[in-house]
């Protein structure tokens, strides 16, 4: 790994006080090491996020978010069940691949993107990942990563762990949630019954289970308990 990506130079993650220098030294810094794009996202109970840390052609994007592609990465898949680095194309032999998993191969190809390395984190809020776009051949990347695998990874959990805990608008898709919603969420928080809480905020019970479907379904959750987990972990309540 060049001189600019000695650990020595980590201390810039953890001195940056604002999200848009943040972002911008991360990118940076990967440029250095010899990647042209980067994206950081959330996995796990969040699903796959596509962050504002991120700076992969928006084209691309646009196209990655409108055929719903995320559901279907098959490297995306990979870094929500293992720990494991894995090259985006020897993740999964292609025939074994779905349509729409190959689909996602063939477009990346047309942006030029065909060559980079997942790796799988975890931050404040769960697993992520930090998807790297190398600019150079299969076995250019295959040579760097011999010799800076594991600097890389170090460097990848270390970026994650502060965007996830002060920069977590860059990482996760925060649900938007009605005032109406955060004060039964408060209450579901603390343990009470759809009675109670429709005495405690004015309206009948039969609101009150309308807006824990509400809430169940803005945070992917199967049900109450789950429910408040994943409030807490995004700081919701």
């Amino acid at each position: 790994m060049d001189k600019n990506n000695d650990f020595s130079t980590m201390e810039w993650i953890f001195n940056c006080q604002k999200a848009e220098e943040f972002s911008k030294k991360v990118f940076k810094f990967f440029e250095n090491s010899g990647f042209k794009g980067v994206a950081v996202g959330g996995l796990g109970q969040y699903a796959m996020t596509i962050s504002s840390l991120a700076n992969f052609d928006s084209d691309y994007i646009d196209i990655y978010l409108k055929n719903n592609f995320k559901d279907h990465d098959h490297v995306v898949a990979h870094c929500s069940k293992y720990d494991t680095p894995v090259h985006w194309q020897d993740s999964y032999p292609y025939h074994t691949l779905s349509k729409k998993a190959q689909q996602i191969i063939s477009v990346s190809a047309d942006f030029n993107i065909e060559h980079g390395i997942a790796i799988p984190v975890s931050g404040h809020k769960g697993r992520g990942l930090v998807s790297l776009d190398f600019d150079g051949s299969a076995s250019e990347l295959q040579k760097y990563l011999k010799s800076n695998l594991f600097s890389l990874i170090g460097f990848c959990q270390a970026i994650m762990w502060r965007a996830s805990s002060d920069f977590s608008n860059l990482i996760y898709e925060i649900p938007k949630l009605t005032p109406r919603e955060y004060e039964c969420l408060k209450y579901l928080s603390s343990g009470l019954s759809n009675p109670e809480i429709a005495r405690l905020i004015s309206v009948s019970i039969n609101r009150v289970k309308e807006l824990v479907a509400s809430l169940l379904k803005k945070l992917h959750a199967a049900n109450r308990t789950e429910l408040v987990m994943r409030a807490i972990t995004q700081g919701l309540i």
